[in-house]
Order: C-alpha cells, then sequence, then structure tokens
C-alpha cells in the first residue's frame, strides 16, 4: 500500500494495483504479508530456508526523463508504522540497497530485489501487534532532499508485479 508521512494509508487496489515512494513527500510503500503463517499448513513442522522479494517498477512511470532510483532502502516497522530496523546483508552488517537489474532491451526484466530471509524466518508464526512489515523507501540521503520517486506494481498489476520466492522445508513425522 501507499502511506504518506501522516499515516494516510491508501491501499494499492485503490490506486490501481500500484504503490508509490517520493523523497521530501514523506510517501513510502508499506508491504504486508497476510498469508506467511499459512505456510505453516503445509507440515508439522515448516522452516523457511530463503526468501527474496523482487520489486517491479511499472514500465510506462519511467524513462529517459523520469530515471529510477538506484538505490532504496528497506525497513522493518511495527503495526504502527514505527521503524525498528533496517534490512541488512547475510552478514548484519551492510544496509542493502535493492540490488536494481536494469534491462535496455526490455523493461519486463528491470527490477528491484532484497533477500529478506531473516525477516520471513523472524515472523513466521507472528499475528497481531507482534508482526512486522516492511516500509520501502529511498535511502535517507534523497528522502530528505530529493523529490525523486517510483510506481511499483503490487501483486495484482497487470503487467509489473510484486514476486515472492520463498524457499522452504517441510518436516512430518
Amino acid at each position: 500500500g501507499i502511506v504518506a508521512g501522516n499515516n494516510n494509508a491508501v491501499p494499492s487496489e485503490k490506486s490501481g494495483n500500484i504503490s508509490y515512494l517520493q523523497g521530501l513527500s514523506g510517501v513510502y510503500s508499506k508491504l504486508e504479508f497476510p498469508y506467511l503463517n499459512d505456510l505453516r499448513y503445509q507440515g508439522e513442522l515448516v522452516t523457511i530456508e530463503s526468501a527474496r522479494l523482487y520489486l517491479y517498477p511499472v514500465q510506462d512511470a519511467y524513462g529517459d526523463y523520469v530515471p529510477l532510483p538506484e538505490t532504496l532502502t528497506l525497513y522493518t516497522s511495527d503495526e504502527n508504522d514505527v521503524t525498528q530496523g533496517v534490512i541488512t546483508d547475510s552478514s548484519g552488517e551492510a544496509v542493502q540497497d535493492g540490488s536494481l537489474v536494469t534491462d535496455d532491451l526490455g523493461k519486463n526484466s528491470t527490477y528491484y530485489s532484497f533477500d529478506i530471509t531473516s525477516f520471513m524466518q523472524t515472523n513466521l508464526g507472528t499475528s497481531g501487534t507482534n508482526r512486522q512489515n516492511l516500509m520501502l523507501m529511498l535511502p535517507n540521503a534523497k528522502f530528505l532532499t530529493t523529490a525523486e520517486g517510483l510506481v511499483l506494481g503490487d501483486i495484482n498489476h497487470a503487467t509489473d508485479n510484486v514476486k515472492l520466492e520463498i524457499l522452504f522445508k517441510v518436516y512430518n513425522q
């Protein structure tokens, strides 16, 4: 969904299946995973081995005159959208920057990706106030100094939808 700095959330299904983020205006994208716990019904014990999030910019919303941000930042947040921490690499030391991949021949292969394995492992089995969300925004230096922005497709977008790849193990007796 789309969230402005004053917590006026707009679900992406009410904005044409797109989500925005922009510096200066305080607009960021909130990512929720309401069906994460459904994985637990796959067996007696389920563990998440890896999780990667792919975010696709809407094709008509960028180009030569509206370039894509080179980096993005992903934060964990609580149910009140208060940031708790930043998504880091597997060492836990370096902040992930979204790993922008561009394809000049076809925009369908242009995306940002984040390894969110640790986040998913932490949130599997949680609910209510214990469940975290993700907040996607420009890095702090740009969030506070530029109007640069980005338009992303949500899970139901016709061409540029967000993808989540989860590798999990199921244990049964």
